[in-house]
């Protein structure tokens, strides 16, 4: 390719705009060539919001999507690959709607997702989604806008120029890398830019990395990202070095490149930072002191998430934590325990070491969630017990005809009706 055809093209590039944009804003494209392949006709310019049902059920009935929607609910949503868009028109509220171009697949099995949350229910095949958009999306999805959708119709062909940048962004290496890779190459330009300042750094050394916040600003503003998300991707490659490391040296694995979105999901979770004594000044967990039964922090970690052959020769030690964010023993649910159970750890403890007598005993995440909540629930009705008792104390039955309402005879008759529930329940066992 010629020097003046590579500049023509980068030119083209640097007009694309890049942002994150809220689902509730993205409408599916009805004039795909895909679809118009199965219902011969295109919709007009001003019935384009209008297809939107039609659109995501032809969608939705492909086995491609059903099969994204287990992998995001088993997964989670990975915000890796950019998708396309073209401003369409402002709602009645005043809001830009953008028309997808390229990602309509990842769009249905978001919204399909959101939709199940909103009007049926906040689980879906086994899977907590109650905070899916909070927890998973944030501020929206990454975009990139390739302009309005009538100047690109004018143009013709707007798969076309669709295909155009997507190529284009390909041949110069500015497609989206897999998270990974993302985290592996902002680390790269970061120590470089780090070693230009601080002497005592090696490039090529990432036990020398630490946190400069102005060399941190530098690059978010270079790759158009805010600060915050620079230290995640470093964070990411950080944690991903340690563990990588001890895993080679201590247990003869090499780290699967899945289990980078653990890492993504330990560094959401406050009380897993704590807990592991991470430091974010460095990036990395603790390894130097022992955390619990006779492990450090790190390697209580990879005990949880990796499997591997044990040194004592006791056999394979299966990870009692399977995924980041769904499924029936994952590391969200694995938070939220640790982030409630802050005194005696009975519940963590069930999760990390199980009942003392192997790592078999373990208890998956999901379950010592549902046990922690139910125990905080018994507290919480037994403080309330406390409180009903003390006022019915305080009642005097000797007098309180003189208080006789139609109201108050509604209200007691409800209070029985509780009580009598309550009694039936008390009664049953526990499924535990």
């Amino acid at each position: 390719m010629s020097d003046k055809a590579k500049k023509i093209i980068k030119n083209a590039l640097n007009k694309v705009d890049r942002k994150h944009i809220p689902v509730e804003q993205l409408l599916l494209w009805r004039n795909n060539p895909r679809l118009i392949e199965l219902r011969d006709q295109e919709v007009d310019y001003d019935k384009l919001s209008l297809a939107q049902d039609e659109v995501q059920e032809i969608l939705m009935s492909q086995h491609k999507t059903k099969e994204l929607v287990d992998s995001i609910l088993s997964s989670g949503w990975l915000d890796q690959e950019l998708m396309m868009v073209a401003e369409y028109e402002k709602d009645s509220s005043g809001k830009m709607q953008y028309i997808v171009l390229e990602g309509n697949r990842r769009t249905t099995a978001i919204k399909h997702i959101l939709n199940h949350e909103k009007n049926i229910s906040g689980v879906k095949d086994g899977y907590d989604i109650r905070n899916f958009e909070k927890e998973q999306l944030g501020g929206g999805v990454s975009c990139l806008i390739a302009g309005k959708y009538k100047e690109l119709q004018k143009k013709g062909d707007i798969q076309a120029e669709v295909d155009r940048i997507l190529n284009a962004r390909h041949m110069f290496g500015q497609e989206e890398w897999k998270l990974h890779r993302k985290a592996f190459q902002t680390f790269n330009k970061y120590m470089e830019e780090l070693a230009l300042v601080h002497s005592g750094v090696d490039p090529n050394s990432p036990d020398t990395f630490f946190i400069d916040t102005k060399v941190v600003k530098q690059r978010a503003k270079i790759m158009c990202e805010t600060p915050a998300k620079i230290k995640n991707y470093l964070y990411l490659y950080t944690l991903r070095h340690q563990i990588s490391s001890k895993l080679v040296s201590s247990y003869g694995i090499d780290f699967d490149n899945n289990k980078t979105s653990f890492i993504e999901e330990f560094l959401k979770k406050p009380a897993l930072k704590n807990r592991y004594l991470f430091d974010p000044n460095y990036g990395v967990m603790g390894d130097d002191d022992v955390l619990i039964e006779e492990m450090t922090p790190l390697e209580l970690f990879i005990s949880l998430v990796f499997r591997y052959e044990r040194a004592d020769g006791s056999g394979e030690n299966k990870p009692i934590i399977s995924a980041a964010s769904a499924g029936q023993s994952n590391l969200r649910d694995y938070g939220y325990v640790v982030d409630n159970d802050r005194n005696e750890l009975e519940y963590v403890k069930m999760i990390e070491v199980g009942d003392g007598t192997g790592p078999e005993s373990r208890v998956i995440a999901k379950i010592a969630r549902a046990k922690w909540d139910a125990q905080s629930l018994q507290w919480k009705v037994g403080e309330s017990f406390q409180q009903i008792a003390k006022i019915l104390d305080d009642i005097n039955t000797k007098t309180i005809h003189e208080a006789r309402s139609d109201a108050m005879e509604q209200d007691y008759k409800k209070i029985k009706e509780k009580f009598s529930l309550i009694d039936a329940a008390l009664k049953q066992k526990s499924k535990f």
